[in-house]
């Protein structure tokens, strides 16, 4: 049997949930990692979650991986391919979704950026990310470092509308 590569989700996949507590890492889940590196295959995780997200709850279990929906990817703990949007495309995309008053974030490797965030909502938006003081909510343009921009939608109406 040949060395193989092996990719892994992160939500639901590798994370679990014990005691209401989400971002738990399941023993099992640690072990069978361990046998796949000493059996000489090469775990990745593949996910759209950042890469400090990665090296928060996975340091030490992967040294490769395909982060922000394949917008960075570390091979062996190092960075092979890394694309971020330009400044200009980062304005004129704040330009469009400035108007239209969408609320969105611009995730990067170590920090996101988000904008037209409700106070109500700052505290679910950071749960989801899973990194104390990673969103940034206080910013100008020219600070984004981003691979990727998404959205945050309360209901289908603001879906709706941003699909118009």
């Amino acid at each position: 049997m040949g060395r193989k590569t092996i990719f892994f989700d992160i939500d639901f996949t590798l994370f679990g949930e014990k005691d209401g507590r989400y971002f738990q890492i399941p023993q099992s889940t640690r072990e069978g990692i361990k046998l796949l590196k000493q059996n000489g295959h090469v775990p990745v995780i593949c996910s759209g979650r950042q890469s400090a997200f990665i090296k928060k709850y996975f340091s030490g279990m992967f040294d490769s991986y395909i982060a922000l929906n394949g917008a960075h990817i570390v091979y062996r703990g190092k960075t092979i391919f890394d694309l971020e949007i330009p400044q200009k495309r980062i304005k004129e995309l704040m330009d469009i979704f400035d108007k239209n008053n969408f609320k969105y974030i611009f995730d990067g490797k170590r920090s996101s950026w988000a904008r037209n965030i409700p106070e109500n909502q700052k505290s679910g938006v950071d749960a989801i990310y899973g990194i104390e003081g990673f969103i940034l909510y206080d910013w100008k343009p020219e600070d984004v470092h981003a691979n990727r921009a998404e959205f945050i939608f309360s209901d289908k109406s603001e879906c709706e509308k941003a699909q118009a």
